[in-house]
């Protein structure tokens, strides 16, 4: 955080002349204590307080920090068709549960894929 002039944290800053994602126009961000606490016009000078250390952006970008809105849609897809083979504590189990997984499906061309299963502590083989 900022030193203030007396040589203690700041706990007030300014970020000027952001720009929000979607949005055209320039916006004055208020932070207090690292949160934020108004959002004004930029090129307001009502909107800058005295004394209140200023970081000036040009124009860049502001999203919120540690922020993740993506999906990989083709993993979690394909995971949604796996078959959760963890609880089986055999080779005949583990065919037990696929079997029965095949029969409700209907035929939709994904592979059958079988995920969490430890085949080297059964005690019989798969065949």
């Amino acid at each position: 955080m900022p030193e203030s002039p007396a040589g203690t944290a700041a706990s007030d800053l300014v970020l000027a002349r952001v720009r929000f994602p979607g949005a055209t126009a320039l916006r004055n961000l208020h932070l207090r204590g690292g949160l934020v606490s108004r959002i004004t016009p930029a090129g307001d000078p009502a909107g800058l307080p005295p004394g209140v250390p200023v970081v000036d952006l040009d124009g860049r970008y502001v999203i919120p920090g540690l922020w993740d809105e993506h999906v990989h849609m083709t993993q979690w897809a394909l995971a949604a068709h796996r078959i959760d083979l963890s609880g089986a504590a055999s080779a005949r189990s583990a065919a037990d549960v696929v079997g029965c997984f095949v029969a409700r499906r209907t035929d939709d061309g994904l592979p059958v894929v079988g995920v969490g299963f430890r085949d080297a502590v059964w005690a019989d083989v798969p065949i």
